[in-house]
This record gives C-alpha cells, structure tokens and sequence, in this order.
C-alpha cells in the first residue's frame, strides 16, 4: 500500500458515515468500517506495520527469518576454550567450597622435587597396566593422579573429586586452609617414608626445619635447650605491619613468672626464667604462615584479622639465625596464599605462583582459571579491592617499596632459598616415564574420553544449525502463505500481540491465546481492529496445528452490523453539534440577555463540556419499555432515553416518531415519519420558529409526565429519574394486539434478542445484552410482569427496583448538579448561570429531560427549611456550650482539680471518665462543630465484681490522667443536671484519731482484679509493633551512672525538658508574656508535666522495631545505621545490658521511646570487618576434620 494512504485509514473507515443514513447501512458500509476494503501490503513495503489495515503482516517481527542465516550465533560450544593450550597450565574445579584444598594441589605441584618423589611412588597394589574402571585407592595414589593429570590431561582443567572423596571431605563446607596443609604434609610424610631407600624423605628434605627453645634461670643463671622441628613458621600479624616485626615478634624473648615460673633442674624449685628461640636449620622451602584467622575467647569463634602486612620478594633469614648456623640464609618469594572475604567462615581462596622450571613468570591459580602476570611481576592489587560488604573498612593501603609488597589477605607466604643445597646441580627434571604404567594408562584413557566428548559436542552442535536452519525455512514459508489473497476464500481473525510474540520466539510459545476484544453482541468492535489481523484459515490449520489454541474466528461472523449503526448515529449527531457548539461557546448568545426576556438556569460546568454529556447520551445503552393505556385512555408509549432517537426521525411539530431520541417531540397524531437527513425538518425556518416548534413540544413532554405521575406513581421510576416519557404511536414489532385491540406490550421482545430494529420499523434502540437472555447495564434480567387491574389496565412493566437500582449507577447527567437531593433548584447560587431562551431550548434538543428553572422559579423549600433548621441548631448549641462552661468554668480550665491528701473542707469529690470530659471539653470549645457528649460513663474504671480497678492514693498518677478526672461534688452536681451517667463513683476524706486521712471510695476496691490490671498493663507496655526507639552512642570514658541518673531525673519530670541543643543556658532566657489561662491551670497543678516530645540529642539515632524482633536483628539493624559489626555493639537500657542474642525485645523488656545505649569496643584494624561476620557464625561446634581420613575416621 501506498505510504500517504496510511494516515487516512482511520478517517476512511468511517468518511462514509458523513453522508448515510444510518438505517441505510449496508454490508460493504460494514466492511469498510473494518477495513476489509484494503488490499494486503506489498512485503517489505511498508516501515512500519499499518494497525489500521488487518491484511497489512509487515514489520511484526519477520525480519528475523528473511535475513541472512548467522550461523555464528547458534555456536555455543568452542572446543578450545575446553582444550588445554599450548604452554598453559591445567586449573582444578571448584566443587563447592573446595578452593582451599585447589591452592595447596597448585603450589605442591609447582615444587618439581616433591612433585618427583609423589611420582616415583608406588603402591604395592598398583597393577602393571591400566584397565577401564581403575582408580587408586589411597590419597597419595590420587594425588599422584592429579599431578599427571596437571602436567599430561588435554583438558583445561581437570576434576579433584576422586582425591576428595578418599580424604572424606565436606564440599559444601569451608575448612581451615592452614590446618588442612599442616595434617596433609603429616600423611604425605608417612606414605613417602621408604618409598626410595637410602634417601631422605622428601618432605622433611623439603619443608622441615628446626630450632630451640632457651631457657634461662633468673635465679642461678643456668641454661636449658630443647631441640625442635618445623614445617612452618606460625607468625603472629597482630599489631605488626610487616613480616620482619612478625618474625621478631615469634622470636622475642618470653618471662616466665607468677602461675607460669619455670621449673628449675640446678634449683630444684620453680623460678622466674626467660624462654626465647633461636633457629637452627632453615629448610629448602619456608612456609609463613601469617595467623590471620584467630580464635576469640569473648567471642567463642574464629574472626579475620585484616591488617595490612608488608613482605619483600627477597627474604634475607641470617638477621634471625643463631651465630653458628647463618650458612646461606637468602630466600626468594615463590608463592603467596591468598583468602578474599570478610569473615573466617566465608570466602575464596586462590593462589599466585612463580613458575621454576622455565620461564619463572608468575601465575595466578583461581580454580579453572589460570591468568598469567603482566612482565614477569606479582600484582595483588585486584585481590585487594574485594573486602566485602564492609561500610567500616576504611583503612588505606600502605605504600609499599620497591621489592616490598602489601597485602591483607596473605595468610601464607612461600619462600625458596635462592641456592639449593644440591652441589650446583640443576633442580631434577620431572618426566613421564617416573609415572607408572597404570597411572599412564589412566592418562591416556582421560585424554581419549575427553576428545570423544569434543567430538560428539560437535556433531551436536552441527545437528542442532541444522534443525535451526530447517526452522528458519519453515517459518519463512508459513509466514509468506499467511496473507488474505481473497475474502472469498476461508479467513479468520488472530490476535496481532500473539503474531509477534510467535515470530520472536516461536520456541517459547506453548498455546495461542488468541485474545478477540467483544462488543455488547457478543462480536468484534469496529474500533479493536487494530489489535487483529486476518490470515488464510488454511493456514492458520497447519499454523495451529503445531500450537494448540484456545478458539479460532471465523472472518465475517465476528462482523457486527449493530455496532456499525450505532457509530453512523454517533458521527452524524457530531456533525448536528458543530453549529450549536458556536452558539454555546459564544458569551454574548449566553449572558445578553433582555429584562423581559425568560431565561433559564444552566450548570456552568456542563456548559462547558457539553458535547460529553452529548456524547454519553447518544452512546449510552437505553431500556426501551413499552406501556399500553386502558381503553378510556388509549395511547402507546415507548419509553426509552433520549439518546436513542434516529437522527432521521428528528422532532418536528407535525411528526412523531417510535422511538425517543436527541430531537425527541409529543405528538398524539399517527403519522409516518420520513426518512430525512439531519435538520431536514428545520430547514428554511427561522430561529424564532425552530424555538416555537421545539417550546410546544416540551410543554406537550412535561403535560405528558406529569399525567403519567399522577395516574400510577409505583409503575414508572421516580421523578428524578433520568429516563425521559414519551408517547410513540408507531407500533414496534414487538408489541402485540389483544382481541379489543388494544396493545400488549412488552418492553423486550421473548424472541431473540437483537440489539438494532430492523430499518424498516424506523426505530433504532440499542438493548442491553445478546444471546436469548435481556441483560441490563448490570448484568441483571428484567423481572417482566403482566398486570391486570380491574380491566382498566393490560400492561407488562419492568421491576422498579431494578429500573431504580439501573438510574443510581449510570452516570450524572447534564444540568443536575444544579438540583438538589430533593429533585429542585439548589439554594446555592454558585455553580450555575442564567441563559437565553434561545440557549435553553437549543440544550433541549440535546438533553429533553432537564427541568426548567427560570430566573423566578422558586427555591427548594425542604432545603430552605433544613437550612434554617441547621442554622438555629448551631446557635442552641453555641448557647448551652456557653452555659456549660460558665458553670463549670474550673473544670473546663482544668484548673483547682481535687487532689487525695489535700485539705478538702469537708467536701467530698467524683470520679469522671477523661474520654467523657475531654470530649465535654471539645462540644464547649467548639459547639458548633462539635458534637455534644450524651452520657458520663464510668463502667470501664469498674471490674466485673463492680469495684474500682484503681487505688485512691494512685488517683494523683499521671499516668492515671487519662483515664479518669477528679470533679467536686457541686460540679458533679451541675454535669449530673446535664447529662446522664451510668455509675456513681465517689471519693471522701476522712481524718482518723491518730491524725492520718483516710481516703474511703464508693464503691470499693478490688484487689483482685486491681492486682490483675497492672499485670496485663506492664505486660502490654512490652508488645508493640513498628514503634519507635532511639540509640545514643556513647565513648569509652562516659559515666553511664551520670547519664542514668539523668534519665531518672527526666522521668520524675525535674528537669525534663533541659536539653542542652535546644533550650538556652538560665542567664539567656528570655521573658515571655504572661500564659493562657488553660497553661496556667496545668503549671499550677503540682504534678511535674512530662513532655510528650522526644528530644533527640547529638549523635542519637532514631529506629523503628517491633517487640517480636531479636536483638540479633536490632544489632544489624544498627550497623546498617552507624556502621558498628554487631559483635562490637554494648548495648544497655536503663542500666541493664542487653546480651542474649536470640532474646526478643519484649523478653529484654524494651518499650516505645526509651533510649538504649550503645558502646563501641572494637579493637581498631584488627576485629572483623563485616556484618557477615556477625551472620556467619556456625551453629554448631567446629569439628574441623574430624571424620576424615587426614586423621582417621
């Protein structure tokens, strides 16, 4: 299709409308207003999909499978990034938590001597050649596996699991790097011993050093030496920055005193001694080990130490070594262990390795991964940046010299001396032939399987482009026969959203779900063609026979012919609008106006949105009832909203039509109207005569009304309904005539229902439903009943109560804002404006069943009278407002309240509910607003027994103000004279011989019950949910009994509201006039005033918790907030410290608004430094690896 006949789709689907009458629609008018007129698009011509064409399939997602074929994308196995590259090394997978256990297989291997010795070994069980299914049996059987797998697998990286298993490790769980590296050499040292006889263990050779521990006495100065041996130095990183303080730190110099004295052989006694090491023999290769993970006792875990430590690459010992044993001392780094993570529990462990054999570039080792070093160098920077979650790690990384390096997560360093001890022998090679027979076997037999495997992911792969390519050709061919190529051929309707969906990724659909918009009758809205397309039925039957769908639409029967009506009807009464439209919107047409000229009252706001209400008339969903008068009164009437008239059967003065509508006339004469075009029957007449025609005919309409009120008000809908009445002469088809000719009427037909007359009956009326059932706007079915009356009446009516129940929910019609609820003109002027005659019946037209109200039409009188009734009663309430608190003045200012101790004079007192007197007090204060309190009721302060729940001598409580108030006996007199009261609680004075008062309450008390309410009130006080509480921090040094004792004093009230950041020192304030009288009462009562206000001080953060909360859950709430690890967190309330963890805030007895305090103990740089390590704790008892055969099951 053309591209500059796209834009006019939508205008000419209906152009046709402008020019026909819509009685005369025809089928090709139907399917225009689809548009089944257009021709499908020429492929690729158009750029973009035109909506407004249902045969237009371009650019809805085809694009795809018309392109190039890129096989590229459907190659998601590369076998190179599977197959080990040239002069690259093997990784290890990662089974879980294994990586711990991966760094110590890389850096053992990288050792060419000790990797040796693992393949000189043998298993006396080992058979000659390898056979399918064999695997070692013992741990340094598969270690020694591993190792040939890393230096002869094809494979990228290779799986550990076998050598996993035979440990009997957990590979969900994380354990100790160190102690794992420390209990393995231990079984790798028993299974070499022997293994080459007359030649030292290899690990001993390797790894194994010694020195001594010298102990001197203080007493008679004598000297004791005990030898010692190492595979690793455990060096201590607290409070040290780097590896040279360590090392001094291991090496200094111990006492020996009090409970810890030394048992002296020459003193033969315990005695005050030093203990210090001295090292004796280095081995061939230093294990560091950097004690990062310790133990803390308060805590009763491990944590991370994540201090900075510095190490050089090269390591001179000679510093550290006794006099007679320096030797060569100078190592080189050759690998560095590294734990990234916050906490000990969590985290991941990789290594950086230097190479020996050949090039000595440095490698890091991340499982599978395996990345070489820029320039031969180590770099750990990238290795640093991954802290956790931590928001108070802060701390920056030294700068580290050249040769040095920093690191703070290094926790083993791995040096080599830079000479082996082998008489300038180079380091012996390693080679395949050490390895025996079945492990090359094992070797082989893996490389094989592993390039079957690339070469069945191959063909796979090649099969799958292949099906691709095939489904490619198959949606290019469904796709290309899905056009319409004549609407004599089978088509149908498919929803346009499943269209593209199925053309993007017709893999992912699983059924069509072919959504069709219905209109009332039950077919396709002309509007809703957009969302629709039509395609070939014979195709949609291959199409949907690969994907199931939930209903298909044949073409034509989804066409509604009533709907296209309707529309005609609606387009041809906008065009009757534009003329008026001019006149409304004119001022001089609505506010010109003669003295002697009538006008008439308008809403001003629908005035001005007039064509909607227009609009909603002609559109809405009308109920036609039909009603046949007795013989003495025969007349037909056809009930049915205005906005349901044929615009060709237009009002005129000569004429009436069967059905009303927006030109709706009364006329009692039968004649026929003729099929004329809008306003036919006003051409050639002046305004004066179209405003006489149309005068007459509302007179007539009004008469009519008015007639039918009177003879039966229960069979029509009230006045203020919004149908209009209306005699119709011309009988409907549906209407009957009995034997005395009179007509039987029914206000829906029992045949099947249809929602537009035929043309030849020359009434349009649309009617609510479709099927065989008449529905109404809500879905409910008209109760239709025949009334017999005497004989005078033969009529079937509808319910009233749904006509009633149909009138309430439809939507405000124009001008009726300005009546009242009593069906007249509004008392209130605002919101309405007069208009001219010519106006007024101009709007008649368009809306018959406004009300005339004239500028001299009289107001509502009910709402005058209830006005006026509302007017008088806010003055008698102003009056005894007044009253009342002239008599009760003291109690209004709550001012000389009672108070139990004080000198009565022998009067006595009352007990009043403060709901009643605050709500008392609020009528007084504002009488006209407020609703006046009925009754003074006290039962609540009674219990079940009919005793007082609260002792005499609390009656002073605050806490108890609001509760109950104190009332003298003259004013319990006067507010018993007002209102009425349920219970009589009295209170008396009386002075005993001996001089005390004694207070008597009638009723009594009951102490019981008294008992039981402070119970149930403290426990309440402890259960809340989302309320507030504040946290003041507080430094080392503060004196917490100063600051309780200050909250104390708040608490009595002395000194509540001094607030050292919001109230002035005493000297600065400032003299403020005199207080209202009701300020006055209260800072008379001399009850301290407890302010309601919490006052946040510096530094004190506010929280919002429930009391089902734990404190666990409070404490990483308030790292989130101040960025304390909960574990740091000293937590008080009221000088209790709050410590069990899994307590719940009410088992703690925190309550709303208290303040607790918190108290920061973290040791700077050296305590953990994430809230996960605070949510990491094991819930169990560490067992390390207890269980596995590293230590024996």
């Amino acid at each position: 299709m053309p591209p500059k006949q796209k834009v006019h789709l939508d205008k000419g689907a209906w152009q046709w409308a402008e020019t026909t009458d819509y009685t005369k629609v025809t089928d090709e008018h139907v399917k225009i207003a689809y548009r089944l007129n257009l021709s499908p698009c020429e492929p690729a011509s158009c750029k973009r999909n035109c909506k407004g064409n249902p045969f237009c399939l371009n650019n809805i997602g085809e694009k795809k499978w018309f392109g190039t074929f890129d096989e590229t994308k459907w190659l998601n196995f590369d076998p190179d990034s599977e197959r080990r590259q040239k002069g690259h090394f093997v990784g290890l997978k990662n089974l879980g938590a294994t990586c711990y256990v991966n760094t110590f297989l890389q850096l053992w291997f990288h050792n060419p001597i000790f990797r040796r010795a693992v393949y000189e070994w043998r298993d006396p069980n080992l058979p000659t050649v390898y056979y399918e299914g064999w695997k070692p049996d013992s741990i340094i059987g598969h270690l020694q596996v591993i190792f040939a797998l890393l230096q002869y697998s094809n494979r990228c990286f290779v799986d550990p699991s076998p050598l996993i298993e035979c440990i009997g490790l957990d590979t969900g769980e994380q354990q100790d790097a160190q102690e794992f590296s420390k209990l393995f050499l231990h079984q790798m040292e028993s299974a070499l011993s022997g293994s080459v006889p007359d030649k030292e263990n290899v690990i001993v050779q390797q790894f194994c050093g010694s020195y001594c521990y010298v102990t001197v006495c203080q007493n008679c100065q004598s000297q004791s030496e005990t030898l010692a041996t190492f595979y690793e130095l455990d060096l201590n990183i607290r409070g040290h920055s780097t590896l040279d303080a360590s090392i001094r730190d291991f090496l200094q110099e111990e006492k020996l005193e009090g409970d810890n004295q030394y048992m002296c052989n020459v003193c033969c006694s315990k005695q005050n001694a030093t203990r210090t090491i001295k090292l004796i023999k280095l081995p061939p290769v230093l294990n560091l080990q950097l004690l990062r993970f310790v133990f803390d006792k308060s805590k009763g875990h491990k944590k991370k130490l994540s201090s900075f430590i510095q190490f050089p690459e090269t390591l001179d010992m000679s510093p550290y070594l006794d006099v007679g044993n320096i030797g060569d001392s100078s190592y080189e780094l050759t690998a560095v262990l590294i734990h990234r993570g916050p906490t000990a529990y969590s985290g991941h462990y990789i290594a950086h390795i230097r190479e020996q054999e050949d090039t000595g570039a440095w490698y890091k080792y991340n499982d599978e991964e395996i990345e070489k070093m820029n320039n031969k160098k180590l770099e750990l920077g990238k290795e640093e940046d991954i802290l956790g979650n931590s928001l108070n790690n802060t701390e920056k990384a030294p700068k580290a010299s050249k040769g040095n390096h920093s690191s703070r997560n290094a926790y083993m360093l791995v040096y080599r001396k830079c000479k082996q001890d082998n008489n300038g022998e180079k380091t012996p090679t390693v080679a395949e032939n050490l390895l025996p027979p079945a492990v090359r076997g094992y070797v082989e037999h893996d490389n094989q399987e592993f390039e079957n495997w690339i070469l069945t992911m191959l063909e796979n792969q090649e099969q799958n482009i292949n099906e691709v390519r095939q489904g490619y050709e198959d949606m290019k061919t469904l796709y290309t026969t899905l056009p319409v190529k004549s609407l004599d051929e089978p088509w149908e309707w498919v929803s346009l959203q499943w269209l593209v969906k199925w053309l993007a990724e017709p893999k992912k659909i699983d059924q069509v779900v072919n959504r069709v918009p219905k209109c009332p009758h039950n077919k396709l809205p002309p509007d809703e063609v957009v969302k629709l397309k039509c395609i070939s039925s014979v195709v949609a039957d291959q199409l949907f026979s690969k994907y199931p769908i939930n209903k298909r639409y044949p073409g034509e029967s989804l066409l509604c012919e009533k709907c296209i009506r309707q529309r005609c009807r609606e387009i041809r009464f906008r065009l009757c609008m534009s003329d008026d439209d001019k006149l409304f919107s004119s001022k001089k047409s609505i506010t010109s106006m003669e003295s002697s000229e009538d006008c008439y009252w308008v809403s001003t706001k629908h005035l001005r949105s007039w064509k909607k209400f227009a609009m909603d008339e002609i559109s809405s969903k009308p109920v036609t009832i039909s009603i046949q008068a007795s013989s003495q009164g025969s007349s037909n009437l056809d009930i049915a909203p205005s906005s349901c008239l044929s615009s060709d059967q237009e009002a005129s003065s000569s004429s009436a039509s069967s059905s009303s509508g927006m030109f709706s006339n009364l006329d009692t004469t039968h004649q026929e109207s003729k099929s004329q075009s809008p306003r036919d029957d006003l051409k050639g007449q002046d305004d004066q005569s179209k405003i006489s025609a149309f005068s007459s005919s509302l007179s007539e309409q009004l008469a009519v009304q008015k007639s039918l009120k009177q003879t039966d008000k229960q069979s029509f809908p009230p006045a203020q309904s919004s149908f209009s009445w209306q005699y119709s002469e011309t009988k409907s088809p549906q209407s009957k005539q009995d034997k005395s000719g009179n007509l039987k009427l029914s206000p829906f037909s029992n045949e099947k229902n249809s929602a537009c007359e035929s043309p030849d009956s020359g009434i349009i009326v649309l009617k609510p439903g479709s099927g065989d059932d008449t529905v109404d706007e809500m879905g409910e079915q008209h109760r239709v009943k025949e009334k017999v009356g005497n004989g005078k009446i033969k009529a079937a009516e509808v319910s009233m109560e749904d006509l009633q129940s149909y009138d309430e929910e439809k939507e405000e019609r124009f001008n009726d804002d300005i009546l009242c609820e009593h069906g007249n003109l509004r008392i209130d002027e605002s919101g309405r404006r007069l208009v001219s005659k010519n106006v007024w019946e101009r709007l008649l037209y368009y809306f018959p069943h406004m009300k005339p109200f004239t500028l001299y039409s009289p107001l509502c009188e009910e709402c005058w009278s209830l006005q006026q009734f509302e007017q008088q009663l806010k003055e008698s309430r102003k009056i005894a407002g007044q009253g009342q608190r002239d008599d009760l003045l003291n109690l209004y200012h709550m001012k000389s309240r009672p108070k139990i101790g004080d000198d009565w004079s022998g009067r006595s007192a009352f007990v009043v509910s403060t709901s009643f007197v605050d709500g008392w007090r609020k009528f007084v204060k504002h009488s006209v607003k407020s609703e006046s309190v009925q009754e003074i009721v006290n039962a609540p302060l009674l219990c079940e027994h009919s005793l007082l729940l609260y002792k005499p001598e609390d009656m002073n409580s605050p806490d108890n103000a609001t509760r109950f108030t104190l009332v003298w006996d003259e004013e319990w007199e006067k507010l018993t004279n007002y209102f009425a009261y349920d219970v009589e609680i009295k209170v008396s004075q009386e002075i005993q011989a001996d001089g005390k008062m004694n207070v008597v309450t009638a009723p009594g008390v009951c102490s019981t019950c008294l008992n039981e309410r402070i119970r149930q009130e403290e426990e309440g006080k402890y259960i809340f949910s989302r309320q507030v509480i504040y946290v003041r921090k507080v430094v080392d040094g503060t004196n917490m009994e100063a600051i309780l004792k200050s909250e104390e004093l708040k608490e009595n009230g002395k000194g509540y509201n001094y607030d050292p950041e919001f109230n002035a020192p005493p000297h600065q304030k400032l003299k403020c006039a005199e207080p209202p009288p009701e300020k006055i009462a209260k800072l008379d009562n001399s009850q301290p005033r407890k302010s309601s206000r919490h006052r946040k001080t510096r530094g004190e953060k506010e929280l919002v918790v429930s009391s089902n909360m734990t404190l666990k859950e409070l404490k990483i709430q308030l790292f989130n907030l101040c960025s304390v690890p909960p574990f740091d967190q000293n937590l008080s309330l009221d000088g209790r410290n709050l410590k069990n963890d899994e307590s719940t805030l009410q088992d703690l007895k925190v309550y709303p608004q208290c303040v607790l305090f918190l108290k920061d103990d973290e040791p700077v740089g050296e305590s953990s430094t994430s809230v996960d390590d605070y949510l990491s704790v094991p819930t169990r008892p560490e067992e390390g690896f207890k269980g596995t055969n590293l230590l024996g099951r």
